[in-house]
């Protein structure tokens, strides 16, 4: 999947999340901080690709959003990854 995914989000903003890229990971490590935990290091990432309402979003910003809108846009960016699959045995 390449395009972008818009998402209505509990307050009727649209947000829409597109495909990450590497500097896209790169910029959310930094942001959220070498001890950063999973979840921060997700949120850095979710305002890395997603924007609301055609403007874009800082990290900080989701500490606003409900929980389930944070999981709507986390499901959209995570379709763009690969499944793992469990390796193959030798």
């Amino acid at each position: 999947m390449t395009e972008p995914i818009e998402i209505r989000l509990s307050d009727g903003r649209i947000a829409t999340v597109r495909r990450p890229k590497g500097r896209d990971l790169r910029n959310a490590q930094r942001l959220a901080g070498k001890d950063a935990t999973p979840y921060e290091t997700s949120l850095a990432m979710l305002a890395q690709v997603a924007t609301i309402d055609g403007a874009p979003i800082v990290m900080e910003d989701l500490d606003d959003f409900y929980a389930d809108d944070i999981n709507l846009m986390a499901e959209a960016a995570g379709s763009f990854l690969p499944s793992r699959s469990a390796p193959s045995p030798s």
